[in-house]
């Protein structure tokens, strides 16, 4: 019950009586956690013997809300207790049963469903096949449910209709997670944070992400069971990756890496890594060739990782270039879990000392509404964007969400959104269309011609060079250290009033001439013979005997 509120709110245009509901003037409605909505439309409801008027249309909303002051206005009489609330005049019209912080009302069915309370992003009562995939499909029997009610905060549940002890099938986890069962042994536990760190590369996967990475590297504190996930392109960025896990997990930690478990691969038993773990005294453990099993714990994180990323994928119906993001996701859920194996802490917990909520996540692939800043908008322009939900700033001190915007293709992290988790996917194109190379923005601006047009844009220009010149110049070069950055070719648009460099965004204001101004350059014609009868025969014939006699000795020296 918010007793604050001043307005009935409906968040479905069908709710309404026909014949009642107009449009208005769009008009802010702040709600409990101090985000903005828009109510657009007004008109009447009906819920059972409860009549409401002028309630407000705001779409963006979850549910339906009641104002507890308008129900009194109207003569109605509302009481509360503990467990349920009665609107009653005279005998009782209506009652409601508490579910965490709110009271949702028992409808007749087939009338409008209303809960007396406020639709916001934050802890309202989800059913547990919500929380399944808030939770990057972690699975949630029974015992499991009850662990971690008593143990995470904000995980809010609503009554189930299956009977107790009934599974229910997942069809994404079937897709997304079944493998054939393995024997698990036990060993000796590490008593301190980086005691031991485990590590391992996963990839390369068969598409790159947005921005070009095919690897993914995990370290996994062994006490805590907490997971850090590094992006890479090639498998030889590992030592960097290494690099910034080991400073920031010793600034948190207040402690040295002492040993790093890993396999045998190149990317760890090179000259770099090895000069640097000799350098600061860290121990290298590597397991024998081919027993993945003596590297477990960081096989057992990596396929934690990959499963949670392919049902999430596989849920949200996004392309598979977002798998970074999705593994990046399924490490933060996994770091805000408990685990019996871990003394019944959560990883984070065993770092911070304090039990970490789980109240802000929402299902992956989500549709956000992103607010946009007063300063980069005009009095007309929209307040917010449609984006999707792709993940969560692990850098950011407060909780704050990762969206893709697909209109300008980029990622953007703000605390400002609006998240409907009853979209999912639905900004992506049609699935099935991925390549190996991936298309993404850079950027710079676009570069043509002024007057060009908009279907010409972006489309290689027509190559303009010289009388006279035979050379063919490169259409791709070096940005940004490994990043190919593919260009239209290098030419000259002559006009009668600007000179366009199609190579880069600079411009030239210089006023240009007709073509017959050209340079010209004298070109020596040299033909190249066709036949070896023809290179010996001519006056430098013994400058091509030579070098072709010495490859046909070479041949057999070389056993080829």
């Amino acid at each position: 019950m918010d007793s604050g509120a001043g307005q009935h709110l409906c968040g479905s245009r069908k709710d309404f009586i026909r014949g009642t509901y107009k449009e208005i003037i769009p008009r802010g409605i702040e709600i409990a956690d101090q985000s903005k909505m828009q109510a657009v439309g007004q008109g009447d409801v009906s819920m059972g013997q409860l009549q409401l008027s002028n309630v407000l249309y705001v779409h963006q909303l979850g549910t339906n809300l009641l104002s507890v002051a308008r129900i009194i206005d109207c003569g109605w009489d509302v009481r509360f207790t503990s467990a349920r609330c009665t609107i009653a005049k005279k005998e009782i019209a209506l009652q409601g049963e508490r579910e965490g912080n709110l009271y949702y009302l028992r409808i007749p069915e087939g009338d409008v469903q209303a809960h007396i309370g406020l639709a916001t992003n934050k802890g309202q009562p989800q059913t547990l096949e919500i929380w399944h995939r808030r939770l990057g499909h972690t699975t949630l029997d029974e015992s499991t449910v009850e662990y971690l009610s008593n143990k995470v905060t904000e995980f809010n549940i609503k009554q189930s209709k299956h009977h107790k002890g009934e599974k229910e099938l997942c069809g994404t986890c079937a897709v997304g997670r079944q493998h054939k069962e393995a024997s698990t042994g036990t060993r000796e536990k590490t008593k301190e944070l980086l005691d031991v760190v485990h590590s391992d590369i996963c990839g390369p996967m068969q598409i790159s992400t947005l921005t070009c990475e095919k690897y993914f590297i995990t370290f996994i504190d062994e006490k805590s069971g907490r997971i850090a996930v590094s992006l890479l392109q090639r498998k030889d960025q590992a030592l960097q990756a290494f690099q910034a896990y080991k400073a920031r997990a010793e600034n948190d930690a207040g402690r040295k890496i002492r040993i790093l478990r890993t396999d045998g691969g190149g990317e760890y038993t090179g000259h770099h890594f090895q000069h640097y773990l000799r350098n600061y005294g860290i121990v290298h453990s590597v397991s024998p060739p081919y027993s993945p099993k003596q590297n477990g714990i960081a096989e057992q994180a990596n396929r934690t990782l990959m499963e949670g990323a392919r049902c999430m994928i596989e849920d949200s119906k996004l392309t598979k270039s977002f798998w970074g993001y999705a593994v990046a996701t399924a490490a933060h859920i996994h770091n805000r879990i408990p685990s019996q194996s871990h003394q019944d802490k959560f990883p984070l917990e065993h770092w911070t000392g304090v039990v970490p909520s789980i109240g802000h996540l929402r299902v992956f692939g989500s549709v956000t509404y992103l607010h946009i800043p007063a300063e980069t908008r005009k009095k007309l322009d929209a307040r917010s964007r449609k984006c999707m939900l792709i993940g969560y700033d692990e850098n950011s001190s407060r909780k704050t969400y990762r969206v893709y915007d697909p209109s300008l293709r980029r990622t953007i992290s703000s605390r400002d959104v609006i998240i409907d988790e009853r979209q999912i996917g639905q900004l992506t194109e049609e699935r099935g269309k991925e390549t190996d190379e991936m298309e993404f923005s850079s950027p710079e601006p676009e570069v043509g011609e002024p007057n060009m047009r908009e279907e010409e844009r972006g489309r290689a220009l027509e190559r303009i060079t010289p009388p006279g010149s035979g050379g063919e110049e490169s259409d791709s070069e070096e940005y940004g250290g490994e990043t190919i950055v593919v260009r239209p070719p290098t030419s000259i648009v002559r006009t009668t009033e600007k000179e366009v460099s199609l190579s880069g965004p600079r411009r030239s204001e210089r006023q240009r001439t007709t073509g017959e101004n050209f340079p010209r350059a004298m070109v020596a014609n040299i033909a190249e013979p066709q036949t070896l009868h023809e290179a010996f025969g001519r006056e430098d014939g013994a400058q091509w005997r030579e070098p072709w006699v010495s490859k046909v000795d070479s041949l057999p020296r070389n056993n080829t």
